[in-house]
C-alpha cells in the first residue's frame, strides 16, 4: 500500500543520517554513513548512491526530500555538483541545503533566533522566521573555525609541543594528549604529517581537553574559555546582523556544546539557550513537512516526531553535560 514519506538527511562533518518520516512523525527508516564530505571524500556520491540504495523499497513512497550537505552555498563547484547528484539519483522534490542550515531548522524549528554550531568547524547560523538567513564563521580550518572542536584540538597540541619543550610547565596536560593519541613524543610529528584522518582526529581531542577542564586542569580550563568567546562572537555578531528581537534566542548544536564547561561560559554572557527542538535531521523532515504541507505547527507533532528521533539516535560525544545536541 503507498504511503507519504517524507527524507531528510543530515550530512555533517563527521557522519551521515539518512531518514524517512511518515504523517504522523514517526520514523520508518534510519540510516547511518560516513561523512559526504566533498573535499575529504571525492568519491561521496557513491556514498551518497549506497545509502539511498538501502532504501530503495521506500523511495517510491518519498514525496519529498530535503537534504544537508557540508559545503552547500559555499563553494559554487561543489554546490553544483550536489544538486546535480541529488537530481540525478533522487526523482521527487528536492532541496539541497547547507548542513549547518538544517541543524538551525532542527533547534529552532524555524523560530528567529540564532544556532551557534561547534562540531569539527564553527559558525553562527541566524534566521529572521521568513526564511532570511546569513551566517558567521564557517571559513574553514585554515581560515577559522575559531571555538570548534577542531580549533581546541589544535590549540591543545600546541600547547602540548610547548610542554614537551620545556616552554610551559603543564606535563600533565601533554601526558594525557600522547596518551589519548596512543603515541610517544619521538611520533609526534610523524602522525602530525602523515595522519590520512588527521582532521577529525585532531578535532576529536577536545574531548580529551574537556575531560582534563572537569579536573580543574588550568591549560584545559583556558583553551575552552578561548573557544566560548569565540562562539559568543559568532552569536552576536550574527544576531546582530539580521536583528533578531531582544531578548537574545539562541540554540546550538554539535559536539563541543556536551562540554558542560563550555556551554556553562556560554549561558553567563548570552543567557539560557533554547534547547534544541530537533536534531538536524528533524531540521530537514521538518522543512520538508512544511513544504508538503503538512501540520507541522502541532506540538504534538513535532514532539512525536522528536521522540521518534530521541528513540532511534543514540547522543555520543562528550559525557558531561545533558544538552542532546
Amino acid at each position: 500500500m503507498s504511503r507519504d514519506l517524507l527524507l531528510g538527511l543530515d550530512g555533517g562533518g563527521s557522519k551521515t543520517i539518512l531518514a524517512c518520516v511518515d504523517r504522523q512523525g514517526s520514523i520508518v527508516a534510519l540510516r547511518h554513513g560516513t561523512a559526504l564530505d566533498p573535499m575529504a571524500d571525492p568519491d561521496w556520491p557513491t556514498r551518497f548512491a549506497d545509502l539511498l540504495a538501502s532504501l530503495q523499497d521506500l523511495l517510491p513512497d518519498v514525496r519529498r526530500a530535503v537534504l544537508g550537505l557540508p559545503f552547500h552555498g559555499e563553494v559554487e563547484a561543489i554546490s553544483r555538483q550536489q544538486n546535480a547528484v541529488v537530481a540525478s539519483l533522487l526523482g521527487m522534490p528536492c532541496e539541497v541545503l547547507n548542513d549547518v542550515h538544517v541543524a538551525f531548522e532542527g533547534a529552532l524549528a524555524g523560530k528567529p533566533g540564532v544556532l551557534a554550531l561547534a562540531g569539527t568547524g564553527s559558525m553562527g547560523w541566524a534566521g529572521d522566521g521568513r526564511d532570511r538567513h546569513i551566517r558567521v564563521g564557517g571559513w574553514g580550518d585554515l581560515l577559522g573555525d575559531e571555538g570548534s572542536a577542531h580549533w581546541v584540538g589544535r590549540e591543545a597540541l600546541s600547547q602540548m609541543t610547548q610542554a614537551l619543550d620545556g616552554r610551559s610547565a603543564d606535563k600533565v596536560f601533554a601526558d594525557a594528549l600522547l596518551a589519548s593519541l596512543r603515541i610517544g613524543e619521538a611520533e609526534v610529528i610523524g602522525w602530525s604529517y602523515l595522519n590520512s584522518s588527521r582532521r577529525s582526529d585532531v578535532a576529536a581531542l577536545a574531548e580529551v581537553v574537556d575531560d582534563l577542564a572537569e579536573t580543574g586542569n588550568a591549560t584545559a580550563l583556558t583553551i575552552l574559555a578561548r573557544a566560548a568567546d569565540y562562539l559568543i562572537d559568532h552569536v552576536r555578531a550574527a544576531a546582530r546582523r539580521i536583528g533578531t528581537p531582544q531578548p537574545l534566542v539562541w540554540s546550538h548544536a554539535g559536539g563541543l556544546f556536551r562540554s558542560a564547561t563550555v556551554l556553562r561560559l556560554m549561558t553567563e554572557a548570552l543567557g539560557a539557550p533554547v534547547a534544541p527542538d530537533l536534531p538536524p535531521i528533524g531540521g530537514a523532515i521538518l522543512r520538508a513537512a512544511r513544504q508538503s504541507g503538512w501540520t507541522t505547527d502541532d506540538p504534538a507533532w513535532r514532539a512525536r516526531l522528536a521522540a521518534s528521533f530521541a528513540a532511534t539516535i543514540r547522543p555520543g560525544g562528550f559525557r558531561h553535560s545533558g544538552s542532546v545536541a
